[in-house]
């Protein structure tokens, strides 16, 4: 660069400085930034030096052609895009400094520089400029899959958020893939409590996020009403978040499905009425739903978790067509106070290797057994509340085979037909103290109430006990 280009880079700078540490009026603030950053050669305000040096209004040496500044960029003639462009950037700035965002049409900018964090020139302090932009739909894009497509290639930077707003009245027309992307900095959301799929959809998932993608902030809640396979999907080292208390409902098949190292999150979560599963979580995967979230009415099971990991506080699991919280293969539960009401089989099945905290669960009426436990599992039921199982005419409180089990301070009774309210079976070891059975009346597990004598060895398994009765 000649001497003369560096000087007046300098005067520029000196410039902009000015403004900036002045009232900055008669530039936008991002302008001036922009400015900054094109005259020092920086590329990570905007999307290329180029354009950084343009939105001040000059790029670093005076009343040069756009021409010159795309040749210097790029040693090329030729201006990749019109004029106008820059006015429109103009027209934008003033709209995001007044704070007239709502209605900006944002499809033909790209905002990747929206949010800069600079050094003061004044105080020396750092500070970051926040910009939301929202899109609507169908106003600015006729679906949810054009607007959130739109936002793909703009990385996520520090204080820069986009919100696509689906308006009062609009169906889910078409799918949402995010694929190799990171949209964490993007939220979807809508005017309407609830919005529903419409009988046109025609793909398999509403919102699907695969091969090592993040999702947006999935902040909409839907009633599938059964025209989607699956509702939301995290798949091959995916990430998946949910807004408070939204609602993913009536999926044919699943309403959330995490898979191949994916991670799933939300608090107070409604996912009800799927066909077959309302969670399914495989393949180490791992999920974090808090705050009561609620998992009933489903086909098949309410959770399903297999070689994963789930942390369920406070879960509600009722109404299931089989097993409401079927854990299996090595994977490891945290689930207190969960409750489950008229599973149409087991309560809640932990087998293959599998560990399942239920401190203080309460699970009733199940038609068979309220808890399974079998091969070489482990189930620390502390406090829980086990009450009418069997109801469909057979079954048992607490089963162990091959297992182990910790029922201290439980209240297991209401059998159905007299039945063991605990059954222990090939080997399995249970620990019981404190724990309440049907014939208890001193707080301690009634012999009675068991098919091994307590407190003694025995070929199918052994029952732990301190003072039980009818010993």
């Amino acid at each position: 660069m000649s001497d003369e280009k560096i000087k007046a880079l300098e005067t520029r700078i000196e410039q902009l400085e000015q403004q900036l540490q002045d009232s900055r009026g008669g530039i936008s603030r991002r302008a001036a930034l922009a400015g900054l950053a094109g005259a020092a050669g920086l590329g990570t305000l905007a999307g290329d030096r180029a354009r950084a040096q343009a939105g001040s209004g000059t790029f670093g040496f005076p009343d040069a052609p756009l021409e010159q500044v795309y040749a210097e960029n790029f040693g090329s003639e030729s201006v990749p895009v019109e004029n106008a462009w820059f006015d429109e950037m103009n027209i934008a700035d003033a709209q995001i400094d007044a704070g007239q965002v709502d209605n900006l049409d944002v499809g033909a900018f790209d905002f990747s520089d929206e949010t800069v964090e600079f050094e003061s020139v004044s105080t020396g302090e750092s500070r970051t400029e926040s910009r939301s932009i929202t899109l609507n739909v169908p106003s600015d894009y006729d679906t949810i899959s054009d607007a959130v497509d739109e936002l793909q290639d703009i990385r996520p930077s520090p204080g820069l958020s986009f919100d696509v707003n689906v308006e009062t009245g609009h169906e889910i027309l078409e799918g949402v893939e995010v694929a190799q992307k990171d949209l964490r900095h993007v939220t979807v959301k809508s005017d309407d409590d609830i919005i529903m799929v419409s009988n046109s959809f025609d793909d398999e998932v509403v919102l699907d996020v695969r091969y090592n993608a993040t999702g947006p902030l999935w902040d909409l809640s839907m009633d599938i009403d059964g025209n989607a396979g699956r509702g939301v999907r995290a798949i091959f080292l995916s990430r998946l978040r949910l807004g408070d208390g939204v609602e993913i409902l009536n999926a044919e098949e699943r309403n959330i499905v995490v898979a191949q190292s994916s991670f799933v999150q939300g608090r107070g979560v409604v996912a009800t009425g799927a066909g077959e599963h309302n969670i399914a979580l495989g393949n180490n995967s791992f999920g974090s739903f808090r705050s009561g979230s609620d998992f009933s009415d489903a086909g098949e099971h309410c959770v399903r978790c297999a070689n994963s990991i789930l942390a369920l506080d406070q879960g509600v699991c009722n109404k299931s067509g089989s097993t409401a919280v079927d854990v299996t293969s090595q994977s490891r539960v945290e689930a207190p106070q969960l409750t489950v009401e008229d599973a149409g089989h087991h309560g809640v099945r932990v087998s293959r290797g599998s560990q399942a905290n239920l401190r203080e669960a309460k699970i009733d009426s199940p038609d068979t057994h309220a808890v399974r436990v079998s091969g070489d599992a482990i189930c620390n039921l502390n406090g829980a509340e086990v009450t009418g199982s069997g109801s469909g005419g057979w079954g048992y409180g607490v089963k162990v085979l091959g297992a182990s089990a910790n029922v201290s301070s439980a209240t297991i009774t209401g059998t159905v037909d007299d039945r063991d309210d605990l059954r222990v079976r090939d080997g399995g070891i249970v620990r019981t103290n404190g724990t309440e059975t049907t014939s208890s009346s001193s707080g301690e597990v009634h012999q009675d109430d068991v098919n091994i004598p307590i407190n003694s060895l025995e070929g199918e398994g052994v029952i732990f006990a301190e003072s039980p009765e009818g010993t």
